[in-house]
């Protein structure tokens, strides 16, 4: 099943990484809810969302010591945590690999597990 938004879509400035441009201002929507997960009532709000993901971020960079542009496998199902790890990755300066789609173009994860 094809999901469309109602809204229309948004333009990303070519010199604005993707988490730069989603986290920013989210800090005025306060404590409203970000993120729903229909099956469990979990939710996270944008507060905890842009803490969560700094959390993620900080965690790369001081605790496993990985160099910018490094590849994180991200293997998780549909779950809340995603987007959070997601925008982590991301805002670390790494790069993520859905090894769930990896997985289908199997020489690609090859090449990202070997290095």
């Amino acid at each position: 099943m094809v999901f469309a938004s109602k809204f229309p879509p948004r333009h990303i400035p070519d010199d604005v990484s993707v988490h730069n441009f989603v986290l920013k201002g989210m800090y005025r929507f306060g404590n409203r809810v970000a993120i729903l997960d229909n099956s469990s009532n979990e939710s996270i709000t944008y507060i905890e969302l842009v803490k969560h993901v700094q959390n993620v971020a900080r965690n790369l960079l001081i605790n496993r010591k990985l160099a910018k542009g490094d590849v994180v496998g991200l293997l998780l199902p549909n779950h809340i945590m995603y987007p959070v790890l997601f925008l982590g990755i991301s805002t670390a300066g790494k790069i993520t690999c859905d090894v769930v789609t990896c997985r289908r173009n199997h020489n690609h994860f090859e090449s990202i597990v070997q290095h």
